[in-house]
């Protein structure tokens, strides 16, 4: 019996804008030999499988799983030239419902990304013919380091919001980002769980209970209408302020707008992991600057990211650059820790304001509040400066609270491998 997992299909090139898409075989047309049964994805040099076994489909394939047009999953041609890949965005080749089962593509990119800069990011799905399901949630994540077992970490940096089903031709998925970091590699898939994915029935199962899709086309590039020619939007400026009272007021603007549906306004305290915060409605269609505001009250100290994510009505997604803003401990000076990030041979210095004096209890807490390591220690009046080891502690993002009989504060802290 065949393998129970599969993978994304990816692409083909855009033949008239290749020197402009910084995509390494976007279209998967160069190998190093056809391919000759499943899973044969590092054929098409550089791509490699990121999670479990996506598909290399060739019109030169050796046998029904690996060819094109007419294979085990259906029948529909490359989008472009000669190859593609294919995978699974949800589900398995089980009879039954199987949780969280996906395949990712890994590759290149010929020059690493540069932090600041909006990038325009698009691919080709196509839904298979005998796939029982249709998900949403298809997207792009950059990263600059491998993994063949990727986790699903419920974030993209360009995905669609609305389900793919279409199996006669291609849908283009697409949008916009600004990285915060100087990437180097391009991933595709589904990296949402399924409890965090739309997913609708459109057959009764055949090979299974799963969505699998052709991809096709990946592009990633600086150049406006390199990937494609209708923006959703235009993005102005986007700017997070410190406000009295441990808020922070995060506004921006788009220059002009098109068939936009919303916003969603995400927190993050690394920089890295963020999380939605709030949801607002986006004008729709306007050629004139618009600005839009949100209060956010995070209830702690420390450096706090944001970023806003508008997504189209066509469910495609832009994403803003990331800004940051200190909520220090102007208010109150009660204590600060040094160094922040941290990395886990480091100790952790923790500068007291100099009138404490008397017991004070030092916990850390998970991301769901929880206290995974509790100290108390005596300090004296004056020699307010304690140090702390945590390479006990699992590297992540932690909340640092420091309470004395009559005051606590609690500082973001991150943990480095």
């Amino acid at each position: 019996m065949r393998k129970l997992l599969l993978l994304v299909i990816l692409g083909t090139v855009f033949y008239p804008l290749q020197a402009q898409n910084l995509v390494v075989n976007p279209s998967f047309e160069t190998n190093t030999g056809c391919p000759t049964t499943s899973s044969q994805v590092t054929r098409a040099t550089p791509w490699q499988a990121a999670k479990n076994s996506p598909e290399y489909m060739h019109t030169c394939g050796g046998n029904q799983y690996c060819v094109l047009p007419t294979n085990f999953w259906g029948n529909e041609p490359a989008s472009a030239g000669n190859a593609c890949m294919g995978g699974l965005f949800y589900g398995s080749f089980a009879s039954s419902y199987l949780p969280d089962l996906r395949e990712f593509l890994y590759g290149n990119l010929t020059t690493p990304l540069v932090a600041g800069q909006t990038y325009y990011v698009s691919f080709k799905a196509n839904l298979a013919d005998l796939s029982s399901h249709a998900c949403n949630n298809l997207g792009v994540q950059f990263t600059s380091s491998y993994n063949s077992n990727f986790p699903l970490n419920n974030m993209a940096h360009v995905y669609t919001t609305s389900v793919v089903n279409q199996t006669a031709g291609y849908a283009t998925i697409s949008g916009t980002f600004v990285p915060s970091s100087n990437f180097t590699n391009v991933m595709i898939g589904n990296f949402f769980t399924d409890a965090n994915t739309t997913v609708i029935s459109v057959r009764s199962p055949t090979i299974g209970w799963n969505a699998y899709y052709f991809i096709d086309e990946i592009c990633v590039s600086p150049t406006p209408g390199a990937c494609f020619t209708i923006l959703a939007a235009k993005w102005g400026d986007i700017e997070a302020v410190a406000l009295p009272g441990m808020k922070v007021n995060l506004s921006w603007n788009t220059l002009s707008e098109k068939n936009t549906d919303h916003f969603e306004v995400e927190r993050s305290l690394d920089g890295t992991n963020f999380t939605r915060i709030a949801n607002q409605k986006a004008a729709g269609n306007s050629s004139k600057s618009l600005n839009y505001n949100l209060q956010d009250k995070p209830n702690y100290y420390g450096r706090i990211f944001y970023r806003v994510r508008l997504i189209d009505e066509n469910g495609s997604t832009h994403t803003s650059k990331t800004v940051e803003v200190l909520l220090d401990e102007s208010l109150t000076d009660f204590f600060q820790a040094s160094p922040n990030p941290l990395n886990k041979n480091e100790l952790l210095s923790v500068y007291l304001d100099r009138e404490i004096d008397g017991k004070v209890d030092f916990d850390w807490l998970d991301g769901a509040g929880r206290i995974v390591r509790h100290e108390s220690r005596i300090v004296s009046e004056g020699n307010g400066i304690q140090e702390f080891d945590l390479n006990g502690l699992s590297a992540g993002v932690y909340r640092m609270r420091v309470s004395t009989s009559s005051r606590s504060r609690t500082q973001p802290l991150v943990l480095l491998d």
